[in-house]
């Protein structure tokens, strides 16, 4: 954390971006990003890599929900994709692995 670059909120708009053209090269769920597999991930990829604070999670990536607690929003769409995980720490899981390597690598690439 000492050593961590906070990025503004307009750079974390494009950083988000990249992640769903990473994921969703076709952009076959724009407009219902919520809907593809990997939301969750990219909801907690961006929590725990980038201490992204939950309600601003929440605004970036779009997430609805009857909640109107913000935080609460992201925790649960991040709580849901760590369930779904069959490894501990999340990080380590086999089925997103190459995702996240690919994702730190657009991360330290672009945004430093």
């Amino acid at each position: 954390m000492e050593r961590a670059k906070f990025l503004g909120y307009g750079t974390l708009q494009q950083l988000v971006a990249d992640l769903y053209m990473e994921v969703d090269p076709n952009m076959v769920y724009e407009g219902r990003r919520s809907e593809m597999p990997e939301f969750g991930f990219i909801a907690w990829y961006l929590r725990t890599y980038f201490y992204i604070p939950m309600k601003s999670v929440t605004k970036l990536m779009g997430i609805v929900s009857r909640d109107t607690n913000q935080s609460s929003r992201a925790a649960k769409v991040i709580e849901t994709y760590k369930a779904s995980c069959m490894e501990t720490p999340e990080s380590l899981d086999g089925a997103r692995y190459d995702l996240l390597q690919r994702f730190k690598a657009i991360a330290e690439r672009y945004y430093n």
